[in-house]
């Protein structure tokens, strides 16, 4: 009768419209319970096997089929009047072929996770050139200006001595020489004459 509710049945049976209408709170309690397992549950299918144990209360436990896998309901009524004291209802266990399929995504979310992460590092390993050359480029735009080389002055010409060939002034200075020495011509070469840009009164 708990797992043939609907939504609006369960509603009216947690929280019921009128004071007239309101149940016991063992029957509060099993709604409640199948409530909070419906979900993980799912649809009710099938009874596979009870265990009844008889105490103070009777216990029945129901291995019951549900859409998502298999449960165990407990069921306690009480040994005089036979009225429901509580129904729990356990969490699925699953199939192998649930384990199975659970275990495979596992393992390939895991597999994903691994090569995300090594291709995330690869791309930040290729970026590292890219980081080099910016750095370089940072250090060429604020290193200071070497400043501009002095030109170099261009050596002054050379003056060539200007020879002057002329017989007649070489014999006059030669004779005059010879005079003030009171030697004679014949051991005197003259071998250049320079103009000299001094006047006769700075050799004075």
């Amino acid at each position: 009768m708990i797992v043939g509710m609907d939504d609006a049945q369960a509603e009216e049976i947690l929280h019921p419209s009128s004071i007239l209408s309101k149940y016991q709170d063992s029957m509060v309690a099993s709604v409640q319970s199948w409530v909070n397992a419906k979900e993980e549950l799912g649809a009710y299918k099938q009874i596979l096997a009870q265990d009844i144990e008889v105490d103070d209360d009777i216990v029945i436990k129901t291995d019951c089929e549900f859409e998502n896998g298999e449960s165990v309901v407990t069921t306690t009524l009480s040994l005089d009047d036979l009225s429901l004291v509580s129904m729990e209802f356990a969490t699925a266990e699953k199939t192998m072929g649930q384990k199975m399929e659970e275990a495979v995504l596992n393992t390939l979310m895991g597999v994903c996770v691994v090569f995300v992460m090594l291709f995330f590092l690869s791309f930040l390993i290729s970026q590292f050139k890219h980081i080099s050359k910016l750095e370089e480029g940072f250090k060429k735009k604020n290193a200071p200006v070497a400043p501009a080389p002095a030109p170099v002055a261009a050596p002054a010409p050379v003056e060539e001595e200007e020879v002057v060939d002329d017989g007649e002034l070489i014999a006059v200075i030669a004779a005059a020489i010879a005079a003030a020495e009171g030697t004679s011509t014949d051991g005197f070469v003259v071998r250049s004459i320079k103009k000299s840009n001094r006047n006769k009164w700075q050799r004075a």
